[in-house]
């Protein structure tokens, strides 16, 4: 099972007589923060995909990654705060950044755009690639780009 970090939910109390760190008992839990990894090709919307989950935003100029970008976002689950860290990679360019980005995900979301089959071929090689790196990750299959797919002619 991938590894999970937690992240304090506030800074440490500390005694204020002698200021030392307060007892264990009054130390505020810890928050679990869940990996998610971002694979496939160039251009297939993985950065559009966490700057929406994690910004609320959506820009049709975005630059292609160079490298890889994560961003953290912590939502509220049933009256638990829950923290996700989101990895995108450059596409097929950054391969060799895989293992930073797939060890210890949760989950990997493998996308495609759905206006370009090339991109939906590609993605058994993606999670084959994911698996050598993380063996206990849930593979989640992301078409993206639903909105340009309907502007499209149809084909006969």
């Amino acid at each position: 099972m991938p590894a999970q970090r937690t992240v304090p939910t506030s800074s440490q109390s500390r005694n204020s007589e002698s200021g030392a760190p307060a007892a264990a008992a009054s130390a505020p839990p810890l928050r679990p923060l869940i990996k998610v990894a971002l694979l496939g090709d160039s251009q297939v919307g993985k950065t559009s995909l966490m700057n929406r989950f994690i910004e609320g935003t959506f820009d049709d100029t975005e630059l292609q990654t160079q490298g890889v970008n994560f961003m953290e976002k912590t939502v509220s689950v049933q009256g638990h705060e829950i923290t996700f860290s989101v990895w995108d990679i450059g596409g097929s360019h950054f391969e060799s950044m895989l293992p930073l980005v797939c060890n210890d995900a949760a989950a990997v979301l493998l996308m495609f755009d759905l206006c370009r089959r090339e991109s939906l071929e590609s993605i058994r090689k993606w999670h084959e690639k994911a698996r050598s790196f993380n063996k206990c990750a849930v593979p989640f299959l992301v078409g993206c780009k639903f909105d340009q797919l309907t502007e499209l002619p149809e084909e006969e």
